[in-house]
Parts: C-alpha cells; structure tokens; sequence
C-alpha cells in the first residue's frame, strides 16, 4: 500500500503553486507531481531539496510532513517507550520479587548508604542458613570430595 504525502499536497497549495508550476520547477511532468502527493511515487532527493527551497521548508518536512523539532520528539518519545518495554521485560526475566522490592529502598539511600547495603547483603551470604543450597562455597583445593564408602555387610566385617 502506498504511503499518503497529503502533506505535500496541503503545502503546494498553502504556497499557492499548481501541480503543473511545482512540474515545472522540478523539471518534471504534472504526472509526476500528483504520483508524488499520492504517494505512489517516491520523491528523487534532488527533488526533496528543491521542494524544500520552494516551499521554505526543512527537507526533513517534505519526506515527512513534520518539522525536525516535532520529528526529534517524536523519536524521543519512541525510544522512551521501547526503553520501558525492554526495561519491563528484562525485570520480568531476571528480577524475583524480593530483588524488585529492594530497587526502591536502595534509591533512597545515598551512595554510601547503597555501598553498606551491599556489604550488609555480602555478609548475609556468609551465613550458611541464608544461603541457598545451590550457592554453597566450593571446597578447598586438594579436599576429597568423593564419597566414603560405607562397609558391606560381610564376613570380612566381623560377621
């Protein structure tokens, strides 16, 4: 489906040309004119900047029927939106409730008070009950970890 530059129809006619002057300018035919302002043709870049001189307009405003102030906003206000969507989505994968609910206490404090909260929470991972099973220290180096056997029933065990 064509995209719609009514934009550039609105301007022609704000500045007072027909298709067939703006044809003339552009060294072009009045065809071409009404397939730019359909949309079913696109625009040659060196037709963008002569528009643009023509109208006294940004070029950014003939492609996109916006001034480059607007289009700036309009982008900030995008990547604002596509930062919040990723950040709700990387807090859904990897963040537990508990680590969310520490988020907004931790941003009250001051750094330092953000650096003791750190080593408060290092030490609680020193303590063996607050640690999860699966993040107990690994042994020392050289530790045998392999486990003893336990004697079999027999008569070599006094039986």
């Amino acid at each position: 489906m064509p995209e719609r530059n009514g934009h550039l129809k609105e301007l022609r006619l704000k500045c007072g040309y027909t298709q067939q002057q703006v044809a003339d300018v552009l060294g072009v035919t009045k065809a071409t004119i009404s397939k730019y302002e359909s949309g079913q043709r696109k625009l040659r870049s060196d037709h963008v900047e002569k528009l643009s001189i023509l109208f006294n307009v940004e070029p950014v405003y003939i492609l996109l029927g916006v001034t480059s102030a607007e289009w700036r906003r309009e982008m900030d206000n995008v990547m604002q939106r596509e930062e919040e969507e990723e950040r709700e989505y990387w807090e859904s994968v990897l963040l537990t409730k508990p680590i969310l609910d520490m988020i907004p206490l931790l941003e009250r404090l001051n750094d330092d008070g953000q650096q003791k909260a750190v080593e408060r929470v290092e030490e609680l991972t020193e303590i063996p009950r607050y640690r999860r099973p699966d993040t107990l220290p690994a042994p020392p180096e050289g530790t045998d970890t392999t486990p003893a056997e336990k004697p079999t029933e027999g008569p070599e065990n006094g039986e």
